[in-house]
Order: C-alpha cells, then sequence, then structure tokens
C-alpha cells in the first residue's frame, strides 16, 4: 500500500509538471506567433532608437539658434565681385523712425556713392553689426570713399512694436550722437521687407552695399569673415567708388558739351554705372 501511495504521488506530481510544460511551450508559442519572439523585440528597439535620433537630429538641423552658435550666424560666404549693375535688384522702399526721431527713407534721396544697410533682430547679433560697420569704415577711409551707412532694428509683432520707444532709447546709448540719424527702428510692413530680402533667420545679421542708383551691389550676413572683410575692402568700397568717380566725370562732360553747343541739347543723362565688372579699370 505504501510503495503504491508513493507511486500515485509521483504520478500526480509527474502530471502536473507535465501540465505546466504543455502551459509554457503554448504560452512560448503563442509569443513567438505574435510578438516574433527575441529577434522581433530587438528589432523593434532599434527601429525605436533610429527614429529618436532622427527626431532629435531634425530639432539640431532647424533649430535657429543652434545654428547660430555653431556657424556664428553664416551660411554661406558672400561673392567675391561685385553684382553687374544691369542685374542687380532693386533695395525695397524702406521706412523707419531714427532714434534721433527723425524719419528715415531708404534707398536715401540724396545718396552718397556707397550706401551700405546693416540689418539685425536680435541683440545678439548686435557684435555682427559692429564688425561690419568696422570693416565698412576701415574701407570707406583708406579709398576716401563717399559712404553712408544705415543700421536698422525691425521690430516684428505688435508686442515689440509696443516697446518701441524704450528700444530706440537703448539703441541711442550704444551709438555717438552724429550717428543717431542712421540707427532707425522699423515697424511698418516687416514682414515684407524680410520675403524681399530674404532675411531667413532673425538670429543674424544682414550687409546689403547699394549704388546710388539703389541697386543690391553686394551682400552678406553672419559674423564677416576674413575673406569678406578683405572683399570689402579690396572689391566692393573701391569698386563702387570707381563707378561714383566715373558717372560724375560723364556728367561734367555732358554739361561742358551742352554749355558749349549754345545750350541747344540740355543736359546728358546719366546712364549709371557701366556694366563691366567691378574688377576691370
Amino acid at each position: 500500500m505504501i510503495w503504491g501511495k508513493q507511486a500515485l504521488a509521483v504520478h500526480r506530481v509527474s502530471h502536473a509538471m507535465m501540465v505546466r510544460t504543455t502551459a509554457t511551450v503554448r504560452t512560448m508559442s503563442w509569443w513567438h506567433r505574435f510578438f516574433g519572439g527575441e529577434e522581433a523585440l530587438q528589432e523593434r528597439k532599434r527601429k525605436n532608437m533610429e527614429k529618436r535620433q532622427a527626431i532629435i537630429s531634425q530639432f539640431k538641423t532647424i533649430s535657429p539658434l543652434q545654428e547660430f552658435k555653431q556657424n556664428r550666424g553664416k551660411r554661406h560666404e558672400a561673392p567675391t565681385t561685385l553684382a553687374m549693375a544691369a542685374e542687380a535688384p532693386l533695395f525695397p522702399h524702406v521706412k523707419g523712425t531714427s532714434v534721433a526721431g527723425s524719419p528715415v527713407a531708404l534707398p536715401p534721396a540724396n545718396p552718397a556713392a556707397i550706401t551700405a544697410v546693416l540689418i539685425f533682430f536680435r541683440e545678439i547679433s548686435k557684435p555682427m553689426v559692429n564688425a561690419y560697420e568696422t570693416a565698412l569704415q576701415e574701407a570707406a577711409q583708406a579709398s576716401h570713399a563717399d559712404l553712408d551707412t544705415f543700421t536698422l532694428l525691425p521690430l516684428e509683432g505688435r508686442l515689440q512694436s509696443l516697446f518701441s520707444s524704450s528700444v530706440s532709447a537703448a539703441m541711442a546709448k550704444q551709438y555717438p550722437p552724429e550717428n543717431h540719424d542712421h540707427v532707425c527702428i522699423v515697424k511698418d510692413n516687416v514682414d515684407s521687407i524680410k520675403d524681399e530680402l530674404s532675411l531667413f533667420s532673425p538670429y543674424t545679421c544682414f550687409c546689403f552695399i547699394l549704388d546710388p542708383r539703389g541697386r543690391i551691389r553686394w551682400r552678406a550676413h553672419g559674423h564677416p569673415s576674413a575673406a569678406e572683410i578683405a572683399t570689402i575692402a579690396d572689391v566692393v568700397v573701391p569698386g563702387l567708388q570707381r563707378e561714383a568717380k566715373a558717372a560724375a566725370l560723364r556728367r561734367s562732360v555732358g554739361n561742358s558739351s551742352s554749355s558749349s553747343g549754345g545750350g541747344g541739347g540740355g543736359q546728358v543723362k546719366d546712364r549709371g554705372p557701366t556694366r563691366r565688372p567691378t574688377g576691370s579699370s
């Protein structure tokens, strides 16, 4: 009897273990069918990691502030030559108020030989503006060029416009009084100005060099590189100054011819700078 009871107990235990094993096998089989097993699990982990890295890299790529920090606000270098006068676009009409309180219109009605327009939106890009101002001033002194530089701060949105007086006062403290007429706050048509001039980021500075006709002959953005500073000093400013002198000489010759001809023809109309590249004489 004892041996019979032990055998029965052993049989019951064996049967229970068999049932559990069968259930485990069925469960694992269901897991493999539904989830694909360990390999599928690792594959899902790998895909999720790739998606996460793609999202992170996308945010790093499109972040304007991240781009500003990495590239000093620059996406590409400026050209090393002046744009030909016949192909250069006109600078749009911009109206603003100087920090001295006087109205300012660009392009100016009585332009100098060279007009530089510097545009920035944030205080973080102000060092770029200072670098362009220094480079332009030194180039004009070296070439004895007639240069006017205007610095524009467009105010985006209604909220910024409400604080225009405070912004103007803060800007006035950063410039000497003799420059206040050339430092301007712009509140009107900011969106259209951004579109026309392709002002693609509020975290960088934009530099536009105009001839007396208001045409954009050279443009740059970001912190000026050594090559761009050299281009300003050796190509842009001297080239436009030579064009202005040539135009003045043509006007003088036209006026002399008109006077010697007995006043029959009137003054000869100035046709503007020649279409040859600035590098040619």
